[in-house]
Order: structure tokens, then sequence, then C-alpha cells
């Protein structure tokens, strides 16, 4: 889903903040695009390029949001008549709960901006705000569109500017911060071919007097995966090898489903190596010999990468 930027005061409407905010609240993460390069032919809304300063305007108003809808919920329960309705049993719509994430989400101490990820939430809290699914909680990967120039340099062990160095600091050890250059990637877009890219990736090289050129757009789809906690695993066959995408932590029975869901009742078994074994061995056959095959029951979790034969029976009734 693509979101046009927001701006200063998002939050309270400016813009067409309202409309964006209740787009990103149907997602289950966020690219955030941030621009890193100068041009003077392409005006910023706020007159000046700082990569940080645009992160923590976003950051800002995705948490005045969710202020504005635990208020608001806030209220909302604080004038029932009755204390007795059943919903007030859950943390989600407890008031002190929910005053608690208020207070956090308003907090304007330096550095506090991330409160609500850095608390010590038990388990049924954990849940709780899952419920409310709040903005500022959604995985962020920071997509930052530098200058050509950066962007190679990085490539090629030039050292990261200080603006990446920052926003790293800033998404903390769990976020994800992947640079790009969106000149360069629009050029090789303009390609219709692999061989019109790898002319244009040599031209590139020679100009910067580099020996790494390459897209971004791997990183990009690969830190998207990582920040929402999706996985891939592989089945194969004479016809076809295929990719399915599912949940880390998800179980055999639950993967066999994403095939086809009958396969979810139906489940026996999965046969599964690794795909790196396979790498390693050359075949179906030299893994087996190698014991690296192995038989895995209804409980055991499908991991990334593996390679998987599912056994199913008959459909149970």
């Amino acid at each position: 889903m693509d979101i046009a930027g927001l701006v200063r005061g998002a939050a309270a409407g400016e813009g067409l903040g309202n409309a964006f905010l209740a787009n990103i609240k149907a997602t289950d993460g966020i690219f955030h695009l941030v621009r890193a390069f100068q041009d003077q032919n392409i005006v910023h809304v706020e007159n000046s390029v700082d990569a940080i300063r645009d992160v923590e305007i976003i950051d800002l108003e995705l948490r005045l949001k969710d202020a504005d809808q635990i208020s608001g919920l806030t209220t909302k329960l604080s004038t029932k008549s009755t204390s007795r309705s059943k919903d007030t049993a859950t943390l989600s719509t407890n008031v002190e709960f929910l005053n608690h994430i208020h207070s956090l989400l308003t907090t304007t101490t330096t550095g506090q901006g991330r409160a609500l990820a850095l608390e010590p939430w038990t388990t049924d809290e954990a849940r709780a705000l899952a419920q409310l699914r709040l903005l500022s909680l959604k995985p962020v990967v920071h997509l930052v569109n530098q200058s050509e120039q950066d962007y190679i340099a990085c490539l090629n062990g030039g050292g990261e500017p200080p603006y990446m160095t920052r926003l790293r600091e800033h998404a903390g050890e769990q976020g994800h911060v992947v640079g790009y250059s969106g000149a360069m990637e629009g050029l090789l877009a303009d390609m219709e071919t692999a061989e019109e890219r790898e002319e244009v990736i040599e031209d590139l090289k020679k100009s910067f007097g580099v020996a790494v050129v390459r897209s971004a757009v791997p990183r990009i789809v690969w830190a998207g995966y990582e920040a929402v906690g999706l996985n891939h695993y592989f089945t194969f066959g004479k016809q076809e090898v295929r990719a399915w995408t599912v949940r880390k932590g998800t179980k055999g029975p639950q993967a066999a489903a994403v095939i086809h869901s009958d396969f979810e009742k139906a489940f026996v078994a999965a046969e599964v190596m690794r795909l790196e074994d396979l790498q390693a061995y050359g075949s179906e056959d030299a893994v087996r010999a190698a014991g690296k095959y192995v038989t895995r029951g209804k409980d055991a979790v499908i991991g990334d990468g593996d390679v998987v034969n599912f056994k199913i029976g008959k459909r149970k009734a």
C-alpha cells in the first residue's frame, strides 16, 4: 500500500493526515521512505533536507494519533454507566492500563520516543497492546533515499554518512535501516533486459571508479520480511520448485495449509532438509546419505530455508 508523505500536524488532520494514518492502520508493517539527497529542483515540505528530523516528525505523528485513539477509548469507558460490562475485564479496556499507555505516548523527554516498544510488558499486556493495533508499535524499515555518490561509496567500503549512523542509533538494535539510490534504481528499472541493466552497472562502476554497484531491492525486500516476521520454505518436484511464505514459528500443519487448506487436517509428517545442506551435498540422495534429511511431526516449526516434502493422509471428516 503506497501512502503519500505525512506532514507535521498530520495527527491533528493537517494535509490529508487522517486518511493516510487510517491506511497505515491496515498494514502489518511500515516502510518509511526518508530523503537524504540534495536537489534544489525537488522541493522539501520542511524547506531543508534532514533525514533524522523527518523520521522524528513521523514517529511523533504516529504516537500522537495513538494517544488520540487511547484518549477516546478511555473517555468512552469512563462514561459507561456500569463497570460490570464484559469488555472491561480485558486489559485493552482497562482504564488504568490505558492511562499508562497514554502517558508513555505523550512523554516528551528526549529519548522516550519509542517508550512503548521499550517497556517490559507482561504477556497479557502485550496481547492487549496487540488488540489496540497502535500505529507506533508497527515494525518499521527506514528506507533512506541517498545520492548516488553516498550509496555507491557505502557499497565500496567508503564508510556511511553521519545521517545513516544517526538513523541506526535512532532505530535501535531491533530496527532496520536500508540505504539506496532512487535515481540509480530508476535508471536500472528503465532497462528492459538483464544485459541492459548490466551495461548500466558497468558504466556506473567506470564513472565512480569503483568495483561494486548493485541494486538495493533484494535488501529492501528481505528487510521487510524480517521486520514483519516472515519466513520462506521450499517445496520441489519434477516440474517446479516453489517458495512459500509463512510467519516465523509456523508449525508443520499450518505451513502445509499455505499450499492447500485441506493439508492442515490431513497432515501426517514433514520430511525436511536445509537449503544449505542441499547446496553443500548437491542432491537429495546425498543429503539423505549424510543423515541430514529428517522427519518432523505436527509440533515441529518449519524454519526459514527448509526444503520440505509434506506427507498428507486422507482428509479427516
